[in-house]
């Protein structure tokens, strides 16, 4: 006859929940380092809530830590204190970690919103301290806008600075917020007319673009090439550019390709007193 042998009783855990949770305040933080790992490797965009699960259990960690603490006076050190000290250790250096990145974070947003600020200080000195062309056209609904950029501003120094290829610039600017078409500017196709009917055509803007002596790559592909702008939105950083020393007071138009067809943006040379009317006028308009 065979012998059934006894079963086998389950081994019940001898760690209470306070040490549970000093061993789950060291083990969490770690689970939040793996996945955030994981999310770099498979490419997660940095705008998805995901992201944000590697903090939870870090923060998860460090409550646990703290609470298994709470629990020393009634249970003793033993099997809480050294986990729990782990834990808060690795949490704690996270959440150091974490606001030092948050910090330098802050300080490269707040560099980047003055060099900002610098620059469209620098842009609207360009335009208001010196004569220059303007000329606007509206086309459906859409407003192109052409201003020419003195080359003794420090603006129009500072851009030739970094091109292998001096010229002389013109803003293009253009407003789609109200358009109902897409608006596709071609920056080489710009000509200049002039009162005696005579006409200057642009140098190639993607040469320029390409003589760049800084961070080459990135700028040809934010600049070169055709200007787009559908319905809803604005471009106001490109430019067109003009052969060195090019007198834009004897300009009346420019002409540029827009959607693949010639259009004239009619303008005229203002002074810098001129200028500065025009923009007063136009704020106590806003207001």
């Amino acid at each position: 006859m065979t012998t059934i042998p006894p079963a086998i009783p389950p081994v019940i855990s001898q760690r209470n929940k306070f040490q549970e949770l000093a061993r789950a305040s060291w083990i969490a933080p770690l689970i939040g380092i793996g996945v955030n790992i994981l999310m770099v490797g498979t490419q997660v965009s940095p705008d998805s809530k995901l992201k944000l699960v590697g903090s939870v259990f870090c923060i998860i960690g460090f409550l646990c830590g703290l609470i298994a603490i709470c629990g020393i006076p009634k249970f003793g050190k033993k099997g809480i204190i050294g986990s729990a000290i782990a834990g808060l250790s690795i949490t704690g250096l996270m959440i150091f970690l974490a606001a030092i990145g948050l910090s330098a974070a802050k300080k490269r947003v707040a560099q980047r919103q003055e060099g900002l600020t610098q620059a469209k200080q620098e842009g609207m000195d360009a335009f208001l301290d010196y004569p220059g062309w303007l000329g606007k056209a509206q086309i459906s609904n859409g407003i192109i806008v052409f201003a020419s950029i003195n080359e003794l501003s420090e603006a129009s120094r500072e851009y030739n600075t970094h091109l292998g290829k001096n010229a002389s610039m013109v803003s293009l600017t253009v407003n789609n917020l109200a358009g109902t078409d897409t608006l596709i500017v071609d920056p080489s196709s710009l000509q200049i007319v002039n009162a005696d009917g005579s006409k200057q055509r642009c140098l190639n803007a993607d040469e320029i673009y390409a003589s760049t002596t800084v961070d080459r790559d990135k700028f040809i592909a934010r600049f070169s090439g055709l200007i787009s702008v559908p319905p809803g939105r604005q471009s106001t950083d490109r430019s067109g550019f003009f052969a060195t020393g090019t007198d834009f007071s004897k300009a009346v138009a420019i002409i540029a390709l827009v959607n693949g067809q010639e259009a004239k943006i009619i303008g005229q040379y203002f002074t810098p007193q001129q200028k500065k009317d025009m923009f007063k006028q136009g704020k106590q308009i806003q207001k």
